[in-house]
């Protein structure tokens, strides 16, 4: 019950996260957007979703091996993240694009939180299966 009750916040959580990468991350009229930042940051949005929904159905599977899928998947999510972070850095020196980058940075993060808090539910299956915290249970699968 208690793994069900942590999976159903980080949920929760994750689906804050993108309400907000998406509030901050629309451009303003007149300020043209860089697509391959977009790009970037909607296929993070695109992982992060369907690893939680990958997370959520292992987790109610009890399926280990599609729960390590997503925990792998994560690595992708965080080069992505790392991508766009530098892209936005460059981008942000111009004065024009500086609040709609700074945006676009923090909906990067948090589509990055997300798809960690689609991992942190795939960790709960090993610990439904075999007891084991987490961090414990990840070594054994």
């Amino acid at each position: 019950m208690l793994a069900t009750l942590a999976a159903a916040q980080h949920v929760q959580r994750a689906s804050r996260n993108a309400l907000r990468a998406v509030r901050v991350a629309t451009p303003s009229a007149g300020v043209h957007a860089e697509e391959a930042i977009v790009a970037c940051v909607e296929e993070m949005a695109d992982r992060a979703g369907e690893m939680l929904r990958s997370a959520t159905a292992a987790f109610a599977r009890r399926d280990a091996a599609a729960a390590r899928r997503v925990v792998d998947e994560d690595l992708v999510v965080d080069a992505l993240h790392a991508d766009a972070a530098h892209r936005v850095l460059d981008l942000a020196r111009e004065p024009a694009l500086r609040e709609w980058s700074i945006g676009v940075l923090f909906a990067s993060r948090w589509f990055e939180r997300a798809a960690d808090h689609a991992v942190a539910v795939a960790d709960g299956v090993p610990y439904l299966l075999q007891g084991a915290p987490p961090w414990q249970a990840r070594d054994l699968a």
